[in-house]
């Protein structure tokens, strides 16, 4: 595990104006737990990470959700929009194999 998250956590927590038992408690994890994963000393299973970021309002990279995944529906309907008009005018078969590759990359957000 990256230090950089335990830093990230560590200084949100502190901006939050959160005790490490505050966050601990939102998390649903020991104190003592999220003691050792901020400090750097261990590795929460995945689920205990993720309760300890939405704890902390960070997602997985660290990152505090921002502008582009609070408009990332609008974008989505915005493109699915564009994308649609343009699918008419591809024959059948290919379109069937762009619109399974595009959805996939979606639901991976990597559009």
């Amino acid at each position: 595990m990256s230090n950089d998250i335990n830093a990230r956590a560590r200084a949100e927590r502190k901006r939050l104006g959160l005790r490490q038992e505050d966050v601990a408690t939102r998390a649903g994890v020991s104190l003592r737990a999220y003691q050792m994963f901020e400090n750097g000393q261990s590795t929460p299973q995945p689920e205990n990470l993720r309760a300890i970021l939405a704890a902390l309002s960070l997602d997985a990279n660290g990152d505090e959700p921002g502008q582009d995944e609070a408009a990332w529906p609008a974008d989505v309907a915005t493109f699915l929009d564009v994308i649609g008009l343009y699918l008419i005018t591809i024959p059948e078969a290919p379109r069937k194999e762009l619109i399974h590759d595009v959805t996939r990359q979606i639901f991976e957000r990597r559009l």
